[in-house]
């Protein structure tokens, strides 16, 4: 018998492919379930809870007062009866379904009502602003005016700073520009204060003639002859 033969009817025999078939699906699946709980944001959760939790519990024992002491106990039962999940914001009149407070758990309303943490590390951090109160998430989601991709649930999707998405997430004074999807009183300084940057930067366009090569709304661009 030749080493090939040998090989065929030793060794790479079906019963020899299936059994060594059943270890690689095996080892696969436990690679998957390995991945799968080490996504990002179960991190930021798992961490989220520990801090609450000890927060909490320290809140408790230096409290003054019976009220301010049943106020934390029943904060800290709220945060030990929450499992790692996808959280979710839903705004059907809008078309938004956004995860962001999977791992911005600080803007959860139902975790942190008033949208405020004490932690100074992101995504952890929240404050609050007249602007969230104005515009509540359980009513107006997160990506309407923050941009990025909504449904993502890692870091560099959900921030839309990815190929071939276009509208990444919006910071600083470049989330203004999203005002003007919705309010037409942006040069109203006294009713529309935070969209300073968008009135100058509105004044800037108008007086480098930027309209003459870039159209907005139907107006300007060059010339379809040119």
């Amino acid at each position: 018998m030749n080493l090939k033969d040998l090989l065929f009817t030793r060794y790479l025999t079906l019963r020899n492919l299936f059994i060594a078939g059943n270890f690689v699906l095996l080892f696969l699946l436990g690679a998957a379930i390995v991945k799968d709980q080490n996504r990002e944001w179960k991190k930021y959760q798992r961490d989220f809870y520990r801090m609450e939790k000890a927060r909490l519990q320290s809140e408790i024992d230096q409290a003054t007062t019976e009220e301010d002491r049943q106020v934390h106990v029943k904060q800290l039962a709220l945060v030990k009866s929450q499992s790692v999940k996808l959280r979710q914001l839903m705004a059907p009149a809008l078309d938004r379904y956004d995860r962001c407070i999977t791992c911005h758990l600080g803007y959860d309303p139902v975790l942190s009502p008033t949208t405020q943490t004490s932690y100074t590390n992101h995504p952890f951090s929240a404050t609050p602003h007249s602007v969230h109160k104005a515009h509540p998430v359980e009513r107006f989601a997160c990506t309407v005016c923050h941009e990025g991709q909504g449904l993502a649930t890692t870091v560099a999707d959900g921030h839309g700073r990815v190929k071939h998405w276009d509208k990444p997430l919006r910071t600083g004074a470049y989330i203004q520009s999203s005002c003007a999807k919705c309010h037409s009183n942006l040069y109203d300084e006294k009713s529309m204060p935070q969209t300073a940057a968008w009135r100058r930067g509105e004044a800037i366009f108008v007086e480098k003639g930027c309209i003459g090569c870039h159209q907005i709304r139907g107006q300007g661009g060059r010339s379809p002859l040119i």
